[in-house]
């Protein structure tokens, strides 16, 4: 029941290319949707999810919505999503399953990770929960921080700046380490900065190509082991 967000970027970023196509019965529902709200649908994602927290334990059906951009979707969720009703939700889960009837089938036929227990598949032909995302975000955040460790450390040796500590770059961003809080000062906006930036780019271009990230799209933050010293000893303080 896992749905891997990169294993999504990739069969999205296929069928952005022409290497793949949407899954022929998701094809009425996307063009209604393209046609309802006039905005692009890069792809959909329909699978059972379990949410602990919630009062139902059991998985239900969770349907994504990949708009290609970023612009688009925040269009959509300001224009439709603003009712406390969730009245677009519910009209958009209803007309995902009056689609597959039309083709004579069911939430659970176009399911692909069901088990043959009676529990788990209760919830099957409830309406979808739904999610709104978009290519573009994704995009930028996946690609950016797949860069393997070994061609950012090359990277750091063709700088060979004695002022950089490490670079990191995981989920929250990529952030280049200083030794000092002066030295990250002292860089911050500054040509050298904007030199990193362009040679991160790069890599970036290089090891993904990706389709939508812009060099104006990249944002590397500063920081100093100065800095992160103070807030781990801050922080080791406080469990004495």
């Amino acid at each position: 029941m896992k749905n891997d967000p990169q294993d999504h970027y990739n069969q999205t970023k296929q069928i952005l290319l022409g290497q793949a196509t949407v899954k022929p019965e998701f094809k009425p529902f996307i063009k209604w949707l393209e046609k309802t709200y006039g905005l692009a649908i890069a792809n959909i994602s329909f699978k059972l999810k379990t949410f602990p927290n919630r009062s139902i334990k059991t998985p239900i059906p969770f349907l994504s919505i990949t708009f290609k951009y970023t612009k688009d979707c925040s269009q959509f969720n300001n224009e439709n999503l603003s009712d406390t009703k969730n009245e677009t939700k519910q009209v958009i889960a209803k007309k995902f399953k009056e689609t597959l009837a039309a083709q004579g089938l069911s939430q659970a036929d176009v399911l692909t990770d069901l088990n043959n227990t009676a529990e788990n598949n209760k919830n099957l032909e409830d309406d979808a929960l739904l999610e709104f995302n978009d290519f573009e975000y994704m995009e930028r955040n996946l690609v950016q921080r797949n860069i393997p460790k070994a061609k950012i450390d090359a990277l750091l040796e063709k700088l060979n700046n004695k002022d950089i500590y490490e670079v990191q770059n995981n989920y929250a961003g990529t952030t280049f380490i200083l030794y000092t809080k002066k030295q990250e000062q002292e860089y911050r906006d500054t040509a050298e900065h904007e030199k990193w930036k362009d040679l991160f780019f790069a890599l970036i271009q290089a090891h993904n190509q990706p389709l939508y990230f812009e060099r104006d799209s990249l944002f590397i933050r500063l920081n100093s082991k100065e800095t992160l010293d103070e807030l781990s000893s801050g922080e080791m303080s406080n469990y004495r």
